[in-house]
């Protein structure tokens, strides 16, 4: 006899003889725990030959009966919860079964979820940790969480639900400080964010406007001195409460401005020369400075320019450098040509505008010459408001000049020692400078017995003398030449003269007068007139009256009321006339002596120059 388990999803209601049995005898002895169909219909058949009949089904309770309890649990919205529930049998905890869990019938563990069920404990408790709560809204569920125990063999299946509790989750705004301060009529950007993903909400108070747009807000700032205030909140929902609000403060500041000065290259013309300027916005209050002061400057030069705004709502700086320029000037040089007179040549200089202030250099030096040649002139403005310059050539020409020559009468006698003076003087200029430099040459017309003496150098009053001595008797007349060679530096011309050498016989009457100096210089006032009368022989003759003319004028006798000087001893007259200052001039000089019967006429003269 066999014992056969059918399943009765496939047997019930039919017979089935197992192995070509024929007739069994089949016994089905149910032993309550040892054949167990788990969770399904069991059938049991007996009988005796090829064909089983059908018992009627009988359903046993296999192992011990369980109880489950879910416990309470509690989460915020989008976070995690703790899933806990407890098997017990007869009243004992249940240790080491897998407990399934749901929530809001969805399974939390098992299966596809990847999570692996927990176990109970010794206790009979099985705890499913940082289940999420995402997708579940806040709520209270009474049924919200099914836990289940499968069975086995020992203990059979339970399901419990339990109340699942999701409250409002918190959430917190994240807002970024704007950069501050910040400018007057400047925009900027924020835009707050909640944990939550919501909408965040700002209002603008204090010196600003904030706009919405999309998850962003513009704030315009509306004050350059009331700070601007912001402040963020986001109400929270159903899922979330509301987020602690946020303020932020940004400090007002004065917008920049900016700031243009033109006009910045300026010609003196003696009025005050400011700048221009403009502003952005315009018009604007501003304060100027010009190297300090708020005075436009007139003078020409350069100044540093300061300009700031003073307004309210705005602030900005601006330099910049003014340049006065010199006005041009016209300069003019003239008198540039001269005749020496031992006096400096300076050109005359003009300016238009006149008046100005120059400088000029003859060829470098700031002297203006006296010497003859020809020197580059240069002269510039030295006004500082002004600009000009002239160039010119100045040429000074030497000086004119006359030789006078003495006429002598002397013994025609071998070893007649003969003195020739002459005397060389300028003559053109004013002043009349005194010809001290260069050399006389004597030579003769008429070859007298006489060798010509070499060159003399004058003296310092333009004078020269030298001797001659007869080597045999003479026959004059003979013509005395006398050839002026100026020295340098050569700011005298060169000139000539002559006078006539007379011989006679030794023992004549003859007489040679000379005045002395044959030629000098003198200011205005008080001059001594000197006359030498001598004989052929150059013996003084005294006692001889010697009439005296000025510029062809006498000085004495006649109507003047002066008396003619006579000679004293040593053949000499001398008289003091007096000569006003007036215009420089040279003046001749004549003394003569009329003659008598001891002593023949004779004349002399000179030239003086009057400064």
């Amino acid at each position: 006899m066999r014992v056969l388990r059918l399943l009765p999803s496939r047997l019930r209601g039919q017979g089935f003889v197992e192995y070509g049995l024929v007739v069994a005898v089949v016994a089905l002895v149910m032993m309550v725990g040892a054949n167990r169909l788990s969770g399904a219909e069991s059938a049991y058949f007996t009988g005796i030959g090829p064909t089983l009949a059908p018992a009627a089904p009988t359903y046993a309770a296999i192992g011990a009966p369980t109880v489950l309890s879910v416990a309470t649990a509690t989460g915020t919205y989008g976070g995690t919860v703790s899933l806990s529930a407890t098997l017990t049998s007869a009243g004992t905890g249940v240790s080491g079964k897998m407990l399934s869990f749901m929530l809001n019938g969805t399974a939390v563990c098992g299966g596809a979820t990847g999570v692996t069920c927990p176990v109970t404990n010794a206790s009979g408790t099985a705890t499913l940790s940082n289940v999420s709560l995402a997708t579940i809204d806040v709520g209270t569920y009474a049924t919200g969480i099914v836990a289940s125990f499968q069975g086995d063999a020992n203990y059979q299946l339970a399901t419990a639900t339990g109340t699942l509790i999701v409250n409002q989750a918190a959430q917190s705004i994240t807002f970024a400080q704007p950069t501050s301060p910040a400018a007057y009529q400047s925009t900027f950007s924020i835009a707050p964010t909640a944990s939550s993903g919501l909408q965040t909400l700002v209002t603008a108070s204090g010196g600003c406007t904030a706009v919405q747009s999309g998850n962003s807000y513009t704030v315009t700032m509306t004050s350059s001195t009331t700070d601007c205030v912001l402040t963020a909140t986001q109400p929270g929902n159903t899922d979330y409460s509301s987020a602690p609000p946020v303020t932020r403060t940004v400090h007002a500041s004065k917008a920049q401005a900016s700031i243009t000065i033109t006009n910045t290259t300026q010609t003196y013309n003696g009025s005050p020369k400011p700048v221009a300027v403009s502003t952005n916005p315009t018009g604007l209050a501003y304060t100027i400075t010009y190297s300090g002061s708020p005075t436009p400057p007139t003078n020409a030069g350069t100044y540093a320019v300061s300009v700031t705004i003073n307004d309210t709502q705005y602030q900005g700086t601006q330099n910049a450098t003014l340049v006065v320029q010199q006005a041009p000037v016209s300069v003019t040089l003239s008198n540039l040509t001269g005749t020496y007179n031992g006096t400096p040549h300076p050109v005359t200089v003009t300016t238009s505008p006149v008046g100005l202030a120059t400088t000029t250099t003859y060829s470098g030096n700031s002297t203006p010459p006296t010497n003859v040649g020809s020197y580059a002139v240069s002269t510039a403005v030295t006004d500082p408001n002004y600009q000009g310059s002239a160039t010119a050539t100045l040429t000074v020409s030497p000086a004119t000049t006359n030789v006078l020559v003495d006429a002598k009468t002397v013994s025609s006698a071998k070893n007649t020692v003969v003195t020739l003076t002459a005397s060389v003087y300028a003559s053109g200029t004013s002043p009349v400078p005194s010809v001290g430099q260069g050399s006389i040459t004597f030579s003769f017309g008429g070859n007298p017995p006489c060798t010509a003496p070499a060159p003399v150098t004058v003296s310092a009053t333009g004078a020269a003398t030298a001797t001659c001595t007869f080597n045999k008797a003479a026959s004059g007349p003979y013509t005395i030449n006398a050839s002026y060679t100026p020295g340098a530096p050569a700011n005298f011309s060169s000139s000539n003269g002559s006078a006539t050498l007379t011989t006679v016989a030794n023992g004549s009457k003859n007489t040679n007068l000379t005045v002395s100096p044959a030629h000098g210089s003198v200011s205005g006032g008080q001059v001594t007139l000197s006359a030498t009368l001598l004989n052929i022989s150059n013996s003084a003759v005294a006692g001889k009256s010697i009439s005296f003319t000025v510029n062809g004028s006498p000085v004495c006798g006649g109507s003047t009321g002066v008396t003619c000087p006579t000679t004293s001893a040593s053949g000499v007259a001398t008289l003091a006339i007096n000569l006003g200052p007036g215009a420089s001039s040279t003046y001749p000089i004549t003394a003569t002596w009329a003659g008598d019967a001891s002593a023949l006429a004779s004349n002399g003269s000179a030239r003086l120059t009057v400064n």
